[in-house]
């Protein structure tokens, strides 16, 4: 699967952020695993396609790198707008 990778700029604290990851992954039923204090693994599917990645949390910032497959791929705009609303 390709990857795509992409940062989501906040001025929340970290807790804030985690909380909303928490969320975002439970509105699109996927599962979250924290591997580190900041860093949140997840596996889900949408609309039948399987996405999973990792979210890493800094204090200005989150790195999103996404495991998409070809045929989400054109819609990594709209994916990427929709995390960055999502964690902004």
């Amino acid at each position: 699967m390709p990857r795509y990778q992409f940062q989501a700029p906040h001025n929340l604290s970290r807790e804030h952020v985690k909380e909303r990851v928490k969320h975002f992954s439970e509105k699109y039923s996927a599962s979250l695993e924290w591997k580190k204090e900041n860093e949140g693994h997840f596996s889900g599917q949408h609309k039948g396609v399987s996405v999973s990645g990792v979210f890493t949390i800094f204090d200005e910032e989150v790195d999103v790198s996404l495991n998409l497959p070809l045929m989400a791929m054109p819609f990594k705009s709209k994916i990427k707008e929709e995390v960055i609303k999502e964690l902004g």
